[in-house]
């Protein structure tokens, strides 16, 4: 009965949603969703191992569905689609690619183009090293097929999942009738690797992929504690050591992280104490309120188990609540998390200390900004933001500790993110926005990379590891064995974009310096060959196959053929600056067929710094930003307004302010602008800028805004509950970037609140928020609606009780508002006053 009751309110909404159209508007957006089904924008899933094929998504108006798989060799051709299969598409050399969706996989044969449907499956699993694939059904049998789709061999009774590294290994655990049997199953047959009549829980593949881990279960009574082992089998050598860990129950969630080489592991288990669940009790001095949130206080137990001897080693853990291990055979990382939390900012400080395995003893290393740390591949160094956010290089084997400060090196350190380590520890490169500099652990010294000065720099081939770490995470950062450093460089101010290789300090350009934005790229493990897609506003998106030792190009495909319209449009770069001096940019599109004789309406559309997308090419459809379409408005005939945003001592909502005005003065004199007919939107910040400025301006004609707080007091001193945290962080050392806190400028903050200036608005209001918005509370909106409607404004809010911070791109929901945003400024800005859900506010007696 329940079930029929949503599926009555589904149907309402629907019925609702149709009721405001007219059949016109109707047989209007089903034309226009027919455009949406035309054209796409190109991205890159894969490239084969050499080189030959390349599967590319096209990102269509309102749908996703479809990859096409493209030869590279010559002119390139289309070998066929891949329709429905979202989850993943792996290449199996340069044979095959095998797709993926939940309860369903394909192995398409791109030599021969025979295909083959797995349907009704639980998991699938392929392996581009073993070239092999496999089928678990939902019978648990799984079988086996190598890279040709031929069948290898089939197994019965698989107990969960299999274990695999999806590169080479794939491990299942199959029951018979008392026994528990361990195989590889990633081979052309099948090996048996170990056999217990004890239950095998929480199978895990070392990362070193030499040993698997088992909680071996002397118990299977499910509702009580039995007798576990920890068992690790050497899949190379053949042996098997196992430990004693005591006591266990089968909900217990033990964790592993390997250090030393794999030869050791630090175990992690967890027992949750239930919480009552007939009260909360939240403590002023509690740094870990998220806790409150879990209905349940955890007990962290941490031991060092050696993995070829079976050793096990108890760390006295004390009051420390995480560990987290270097990587080297002696030091763990140690803190107590929540500890320094005040929720000055979204990460917690650490008050961090090294614990020494081989001394047993702890020893303070420093308080670490906000857990920005980062391990070496080692283990033996550590990088580390201090308390005066500058980084420090720690030598773990020496004690050692290295301040990269602008005193010391002339330059701003702040400036420097993302270290990445080479394999031997020997150097450590930074990204930043001023250029690619390399710091040598053995010399103490820090290097610009001369050809990158003064370009922003991101690390392409750098692999990414991830330690859970109290509120946040640590992280190493690392180059592939022997590879070289591939680069992308962007030039700031101009809005280009290159890619380079370093290796042994010297720069080798792969790809040339261009304006059009590169949004996806893959290189083969040589670097000889690369695909990317490039576009520009005016420049349909091209997939480009490019072979680096003959500086060739080829375009394989080149999307939106039938779009003649995009290439005639126009994008003017305008500059301004603010109040304070300084200077931004904003992106001013003309409407499609822009007559200079002619008046036109604009749309102004704010968030933050939105002008390095002006070389973004554009399709109309659903899969663009909530409640708004910037190619739909250029081609209805709107001048669409980016300007670019910064916030100063003024406080956000001021500055907001500042800076829209600026860029309106900037164009103010241009006689196609109706500055009778402009319109201001923005959705989440850019919602609440906009409800701020509403407040305070008389230069626009109608606003929209989406999910924006209204109240930043309240706000201020609320809890956060998509963040897990007192949410005053965001204003001081978040996104709203105020100068102060609170208790320091009040005035400040009631002067930058919108609700305080609701009677001023002098415009007509469409508001918008998903009820189940756990980032901006969702009755910030209505906040500002009542305010509105107190002060008898013209204002219009859209709830939508099953939506949150966003309304779903294709979702019922987010089809209405996409639809309710154009009627909106059409009404208001072209005077197309016959819409009926708009005329219930603007008609005396609508109601």
């Amino acid at each position: 009965m329940k079930k029929n009751r949503m599926v009555i309110r589904f149907m309402t909404f629907s019925i609702t949603y149709l009721s405001f159209m007219s059949l016109s508007a109707q047989r209007s957006l089903d034309s226009l969703e027919h455009v949406m089904d035309q054209n796409y924008k190109p991205f890159i899933l894969g490239f084969s191992e050499k080189g030959k094929y390349v599967t590319v998504q096209k990102r269509y108006g309102r749908s996703n569905d479809t990859i096409t798989v493209f030869d590279t060799k010559g002119k390139g051709r289309t070998v066929g689609d891949i329709i429905n299969y979202k989850v993943g598409q792996v290449f199996l050399g340069d044979d095959a690619v095998f797709s993926t969706d939940p309860n369903k996989a394909e192995y398409w044969n791109l030599k021969t183009n025979r295909r083959q449907r797995y349907d009704n499956i639980k998991r699938s699993c392929v392996l581009p090293e073993a070239r092999t694939y496999s089928i678990l059904d939902s019978d648990n049998t799984i079988t086996v097929y190598n890279h040709l789709g031929l069948k290898l061999y089939s197994l019965n009774d698989v107990v969960g999942n299999p274990v695999t590294d999806y590169l080479k290994n794939n491990y299942i655990i199959i029951k018979k009738r008392e026994l528990y049997e361990i195989y590889d199953v990633s081979k052309e047959q099948p090996q048996k690797v170990y056999v217990s009549r004890n239950m095998l829980d929480h199978l895990m593949l070392s990362d070193a992929k030499n040993y698997l881990i088992a909680v071996e279960i002397e118990s299977e009574n499910k509702g009580s504690a039995g007798i576990a082992k920890l068992t690790v089998v050497h899949t190379a050598k053949g042996t098997v050591v196992k430990s004693s860990i005591g006591g266990w129950n089968h909900y217990e969630n033990p964790n592993f992280i390997e250090f030393d080489n794999g030869s050791s592991l630090l175990m992690n288990s967890t027992q949750m104490i239930p919480k009552s669940k007939t009260m909360e009790i939240w403590y002023g001095n509690d740094g870990d309120l998220n806790r409150n949130q879990s209905g349940s206080d955890r007990i962290n137990r941490y031991r060092v188990i050696k993995t070829n001897s079976g050793v096990v080693q108890d760390i006295p853990a004390g009051d420390f609540t995480n560990m987290i291990p270097t990587g080297n055979d002696r030091h763990i990382l140690t803190f107590k998390s929540g500890a320094l939390q005040n929720y000055e900012s979204l990460w917690e400080n650490a008050d961090m200390n090294v614990y020494d395995l081989k001394t047993g003893k702890f020893t303070k290393l420093d308080i670490v900004k906000m857990l920005e740390l980062y391990l070496s591949k080692k283990g033996n160094f550590i990088t580390y933001k201090n308390v005066d956010n500058n980084w420090v290089i720690a030598d773990l084997m020496t004690g050692k500790k290295n301040i990269i400060s602008h005193q010391s090196l002339g330059l701003y350190s702040g400036n420097m993110r993302n270290p990445v380590f080479t394999n031997s520890d020997q150097d450590i490169y930074f990204e930043s926005k001023i250029g690619l500099f390399v710091y040598s652990t053995s010399l103490n010294t820090l290097k610009l990379i001369p050809e990158t000065e003064n370009k922003e720099i991101k690390i392409l081939n750098r692999t990414r590891e991830i330690f859970d770490a109290g509120s946040g995470a640590f992280t190493r950062l690392t180059l592939p064995y022997k590879e070289p450093v591939i680069v992308e460089m962007t030039e700031k101010e101009e809005n280009k974009t290159s890619y380079l290789k370093l290796k042994n300090y010297k720069i080798k350009k792969l790809l040339p310096s261009t304006g059009n934005k590169i949004t996806s790229i893959y290189f083969t493990q040589n670097f000889n060959q690369s695909v990317y897609v490039e576009e520009n506003y005016t420049v349909r998106p091209k997939l480009i196959f490019r072979d680096i030792t003959k500086s060739k190009a080829t375009v394989i495909s080149e999307s939106n053929l039938n779009d003649h319209r995009s290439q005639l449009f126009k994008l003017e770069v305008i500059r301004y600056t603010n109040s304070e001096g300084k200077p931004l940019k904003g992106l001013l599109y003309y409407p499609a067929g822009f007559e200079p004789d002619k008046k036109y309406p604009m749309v102004v559309r704010i968030y933050q710094v939105q002008s390095k997308t002006s070389n973004e090419f554009h399709i109309v459809g659903y899969n663009n930003p909530p409640a708004y379409d910037l190619k739909r408005l250029v081609e209805s005939g709107y001048f669409v307004y980016l300007p670019d945003i910064v916030f100063g001592k003024k406080g956000t909502g001021l500055s907001a302010l500042d800076c829209v005005n600026s860029a309106l003065d900037a164009i103010q004199h241009r006689p196609y602008i109706n500055t009778d007919k402009i319109g201001l939107t923005g959705h989440s910040h850019g919602g609440y800028e906009t409800n701020f400025i509403a407040t305070h301006s008389t230069r626009f004609a109608a606003y929209l805004s989406g999910a924006g707080n209204s109240d930043i007091v309240r706000s201020y001193f609320s809890y956060n509950y998509n963040f897990h945290s007192p949410f005053y962080w965001q204003f001081e050392n978040g996104q709203y970037e105020m100068p102060s806190p609170f208790s320091e400028n009040k005035e400040l903050y009631f002067r930058n609140s919108p609700i305080h200036y609701a009677e001023k608005v002098n415009a007509p209001i469409l508001l918008w928020a998903g009820k189940k918005d756990r980032n901006i509370a969702w009755d910030q909106v209505m906040e500002f609606f009542i305010g509105l409607k107190r002060h008898r404004k013209n204002v219009i809010a859209l709830f939508y009780p099953n939506q949150g911070h966003t309304t779903g791109n294709t979702t019922c929901e987010g089809k209405d508002l996409y639809q309710k945003n154009m009627e909106w400024w059409d009404y208001f800005l072209k005077d197309k006053k016959e819409i009926p859900w708009i005329n219930k506010q603007m008609k005396k007696d609508a109601f």
